[in-house]
């Protein structure tokens, strides 16, 4: 999701049309929300009953960090500029959701 922030803010960087950023970076956005949605609903069916809330989580964590941008490169197709807030939305969302994961993947190691 990272990597997917990276390239939305650097395609962002690229001077052509309105229409033309909203069409490359929902291609992006589209990419970086599928692959862990379909990886997490895939993980869902596999798990046991009792572990069932822990992939709920994640993949409302994704959810909320890939949406925005989806939904902001969408609206900067149809010519509204409303769509570079959604954007910068998701990523800022996307660097919470970073820190938040390296955190307990630090805290998972010094256990």
């Amino acid at each position: 999701m990272l990597v997917g922030a990276l390239l939305a803010s650097s395609l962002a960087l690229i001077p052509v049309t309105i229409q033309s950023q909203g069409i490359a970076i929902a291609l992006v956005a589209a990419l970086v929300w599928a692959m862990p949605t379909i990886t997490q609903i895939r993980a869902t069916t596999e798990i046991e009953k009792d572990a069932r809330d822990r992939p709920v989580v994640r993949f409302v964590f994704s959810q909320i960090t890939t949406v925005p941008a989806l939904a902001g490169g969408v609206l900067l197709y149809v010519g509204s500029e409303l769509g570079y807030a959604w954007i910068a939305a998701g990523i800022l969302f996307t660097l919470v959701a970073g820190v938040l994961n390296t955190w307990v993947l630090l805290v998972e190691i010094l256990r």
